[in-house]
C-alpha cells in the first residue's frame, strides 16, 4: 500500500495541474475523499465491535473493544 503523501502526490498530478490554485484545490479535494474514507472504516470497525460485543452478550464488555477483528 502507498504511503498517504504518495497516494495524494500521485492522485493530484494524475493530470498536471494547470495553475497554483488549481494544485490547492486538487490537494484539498484529495484530502477530503482520505479523510471520507477513513471516518467511514472507523464507524464500520466500531459497528463490527460492537456486534461483537453483542454476540458475546457478557456482561462486561470493555476488554473486547480492546482486541483486534481485522
Amino acid at each position: 500500500m502507498k504511503s498517504a503523501a504518495g497516494y495524494l502526490k500521485h492522485s493530484v498530478y494524475v493530470n498536471k495541474p494547470t495553475s497554483i490554485d488549481d494544485l490547492k484545490n486538487r490537494i484539498r479535494y484529495e484530502i477530503q475523499k482520505i479523510l471520507a474514507e477513513l471516518i467511514r472504516n472507523i464507524v464500520l470497525e466500531i459497528e463490527s465491535r460492537l456486534g461483537y460485543c453483542q454476540e458475546v452478550n457478557e456482561p462486561q464488555f470493555e476488554h473486547l473493544l480492546k482486541i483486534s477483528l481485522g
